[in-house]
């Protein structure tokens, strides 16, 4: 069973990382490329978003044990079809 602790550790880390990680890679990029970055940076930034997002699954269902909807995430239903026409 995991603990409170655990779990709080584990919600604070998963705050951390998306809130934090984008700008602090906008940070290091920026001072790495100072003109217009090439398609190969672009394509590293676009990869370190999706490992973020790929952390904050994996926290959320293996560490948590708790369902994507807890973080609104949800199968689109006739409502999402009708607000997105």
């Amino acid at each position: 069973m995991i603990s409170k602790t655990t779990t709080a550790t584990s919600t604070i880390a998963v705050m951390l990382v998306p809130l934090g990680g984008p700008p602090l890679l906008a940070l290091v990029s920026g001072r790495l490329v100072r003109s217009s970055p090439g398609m190969p940076m672009q394509m590293l930034s676009e990869s370190i978003m999706w490992i973020f997002l790929a952390f904050v699954l994996f926290v959320v269902v293996y560490i948590e044990r708790r369902p994507l909807s807890s973080i609104g995430l949800r199968p689109p239903g006739w409502s999402t079809v009708v607000s997105g026409l």
